[in-house]
């Protein structure tokens, strides 16, 4: 047994030995290379990020260094080595068809939607809740639909369907129809504030259908400094009745309210009130802002709607 175990185990012996002077050749290579200089292997250059411009861009067949834009048939000289600024500047710049491919699969991300101003040239905006939030109350002012609205199911499925924040409660827009109001009434103060020209004013009272209310809505003519006629309605104030102290009343704190001492004239209804009413407001208004306050003092302030004067004569 002793004698047959003695040949495997010289065998064995003799594969170590070989292993371990090939292991020692092998050292002995590597530091012979070392030692010239030349590195034990080759460190290859990762290749640089694929640029997103590639995409839209095919190479030429017959030149290498021309291109064809994908989407306006464009060719331009492309050579590799000189990067892509020259194609990213045409597509971003130049071609309106790629603009408008890219609105339109942007679109499809949340939050991103198309602008298309009046030149032609198309933006992507970002829809944010203010955004929405803004222009739905001012949609339920413009189209005098009830605070309810925000509320409502299909309200809701529109926000939903169109990936629109969630409405907000009819409380909340209630507050921020109220601050509204107050920035775009500051706003219209500053514009009065900065015009030196006397305004002239219109009146109409109205009676709210579902109350029975009165309501008398004053509003603002004026040319600007650049010779535009501007309209701003600076007023819309409950009456109790149709007396003609009433009426003054209401028109004198309505002017108080907006810093305005300077009138030219006011267009009324043909009423009986709208003239008495008149008659005590060139007297109070007088009183409190001075003989500048009107022109000729008072005695064009009075002008009768030209429709009403239309009116009459044709009935005469």
């Amino acid at each position: 047994m002793a004698s047959s175990k003695s040949p495997d185990k010289g065998k064995s012996k003799r594969k170590e030995a070989d292993d371990a002077s090939g292991d020692e050749v092998e050292v002995q290579f590597e530091r012979q290379q070392n030692k010239k200089g030349k590195p034990e292997t080759e460190r290859v250059k990762p290749k640089g990020k694929r640029s997103w411009v590639c995409d839209h861009f095919d190479p030429k067949e017959d030149d290498k260094n021309l291109g064809i834009c994908r989407h306006c048939d464009k060719v331009m000289l492309v050579p590799s080595k000189s990067g892509t600024s020259n194609m990213k500047k045409h597509l971003e710049q130049s071609c309106k068809d790629f603009q408008l491919w890219d609105a339109a699969n942007s679109f499809a991300s949340k939050g991103r939607q198309s602008k298309l101003p009046n030149e032609g040239e198309v933006r992507l905006c970002a829809v944010s809740d203010k955004v929405v939030r803004e222009a739905t109350n001012e949609l339920l002012v413009l189209a005098e639909l009830p605070l309810s609205f925000t509320e409502h199911l299909g309200w809701k499925h529109f926000c939903s369907k169109v990936e629109f924040p969630k409405p907000k409660s009819r409380r909340t827009t209630t507050r921020d129809i109220v601050e509204m109001f107050v920035e775009k009434k500051a706003a219209m103060k500053k514009i009065l504030a900065a015009n030196s020209q006397r305004l002239s004013l219109t009146t109409d009272i109205c009676i709210a259908p579902p109350t029975g209310a009165s309501y008398m809505v004053v509003t603002a003519h004026f040319i600007d400094a650049w010779w535009n006629l501007k309209k701003l309605i600076i007023g819309v104030k409950n009456v109790i009745d149709h007396k003609g102290k009433t009426i003054c009343k209401v028109l004198v704190d309505c002017l108080a309210e907006w810093d305005i001492k300077k009138i030219f004239c006011i267009t009324v209804d043909n009423a009986t009130a709208n003239s008495s009413a008149l008659r005590r407001f060139r007297e109070e208004f007088k009183q409190l802002n001075g003989e500048e306050a009107m022109v000729l003092d008072g005695a064009y302030l009075h002008l009768r709607c030209a429709t009403d004067d239309r009116i009459l004569r044709d009935v005469k």
